[in-house]
């Protein structure tokens, strides 16, 4: 009896701290997440953080946001928060209305690095590395070297065409032809991209799951296996 006593006590403290929390703070600090892992001459402009400054301002693109723990810009999960968040405005803007400043901000700072990054026939999509980066552990402001590494599509299909969804939502929203323009571009270097190929899409069900990383992990090593027989994974 004690111990269900204890455990309905548990489930109602539980429950009473979720009723209590207030999402409307949770979107406005999951913004702010965006200030602390801003890059380039802007990085310290309007920050919510005073100690944020300007960093790597020899970036072959300046600007964008760094990855979430490094220094490293990734597009792929850039690109991807990016489109999540742009869709969600667009779809539910009565939410996001109270924080609409904050949230345009980020959007267009996104939105405006990625027009940048689409220099002629090339795409650059990841600034840093990853090795490099994750054996510095200061502030992004004193990282040492200007000649960071640079990866560009083509090839790099997906990465392509996660960032057109991206800036063609962001275009929705702002009705701005310099995303609508490179949204296009960049859609038509994702297809041909693959023009000719066998194409595999690989997707997971949910993220930080244990079937997630296997699946990712089993598909990575098979790569070489999938290019033998002249197909795409995208």
């Amino acid at each position: 009896m004690k111990k269900l006593l204890t455990i309905g006590i548990c489930i109602s403290l539980f429950a009473g701290s979720v009723l209590a929390h207030d999402y409307g703070d949770a979107l406005k600090a999951a913004l702010i997440f965006f200030d602390a892992n801003r890059c380039g001459p802007d990085a310290g402009k309007d920050n919510y953080f005073s100690w944020r400054g300007a960093c790597h301002v020899d970036d072959e693109v300046p600007g964008g946001y760094h990855d979430a723990g490094d220094h490293v810009k990734f597009g792929l999960p850039g690109a991807w928060s990016c489109a999540i968040m742009a869709w969600a405005t667009y779809e539910f803007p009565e939410i996001f209305e109270p924080v609409k400043a904050q949230n345009d901000r980020v959007l267009k700072y996104f939105g405006d690095y990625y027009v940048r990054c689409l220099k002629g026939n090339k795409f650059i999509y990841q600034i840093g590395d990853g090795d490099a980066d994750h054996g510095y552990w200061g502030p992004p402001e004193a990282q040492p070297g200007g000649n960071r590494k640079v990866i560009s599509a083509p090839p790099g299909p997906e990465v392509c065409a996660q960032t057109a969804a991206a800036l063609a939502l962001l275009n929705l929203l702002y009705k701005d032809d310099s995303y609508l323009s490179t949204a296009k571009k960049l859609y038509d270097m994702a297809k041909s991209d693959l023009k000719g190929k066998y194409v595999v899409l690989f997707f997971w069900p949910l993220d930080f799951t244990f079937v997630c990383p296997t699946e990712i992990i089993a598909h990575d090593h098979r790569v070489d296996q999938f290019k033998e027989r002249g197909v795409e994974l995208v």
